[in-house]
């Protein structure tokens, strides 16, 4: 049997960040939940992916698939939004949050702390921004996503558009870790 080492950990995990960033996804319908979201949209995306990668021992975790690894910091548990497991190892966390007129800052600090907790347990974390009104441009977008990169936090930001789909923010890409 393979094993999942540093290496296909790592590869693994710019996959699914490419998938994440790249993929055509639809928008969050008008009142949606990020959970409902999450489980319609990007919950079948990364099935798809572990599917096609046919690594025996990875497992989706969060929305109905399997339960999730918490993560424990000042008294309290934290969940990822979906996350992967390697024969209960855990590999790689998702958090998703929406972008809306309302509470933005709020959104956007949440998701990147959420994300800063579960890089104890998980070796990568992924935060997914849904900038559902429209209000970041394609150098802030840029420009956050280095920055959290660097940490090493991957930061996926996706637009709606007219047409009911997600945008990407970038359109050439290099993965966080190669």
């Amino acid at each position: 049997m393979r094993e999942l080492n540093e290496a296909r950990r790592a590869r693994l995990a710019a996959i699914l960040v490419e998938s994440l960033r790249q993929d055509p996804l639809l928008s969050p319908e008008r009142a949606e939940s990020e959970t409902s979201f999450t489980r319609r949209c990007l919950r079948p995306l990364l099935d798809q992916k572990l599917s096609a990668l046919g690594f025996p021992g990875l497992l989706l975790l969060g929305t109905g698939a399997a339960p999730m690894i918490s993560c424990y910091m000042l008294g309290a548990n934290f969940y990822p939004d979906l996350a992967i497991a390697y024969f209960g190892d855990a590999v790689f966390a998702v958090e998703v949050k929406f972008l809306r007129n309302a509470q933005r800052q709020n959104a956007i600090a949440t998701a990147i702390g959420q994300a800063v907790i579960y890089s104890q347990r998980y070796e990568n974390v992924a935060v997914v921004l849904i900038d559902a009104a429209g209000r970041i441009s394609h150098e802030e977008a840029s420009l956050a996503t280095e920055l959290l990169d660097s940490v090493p936090i991957s930061l996926i930001l996706r637009g709606a558009t007219r047409e009911g789909t997600l945008s990407s923010h970038r359109q050439s890409l290099e993965p966080a870790v190669s």
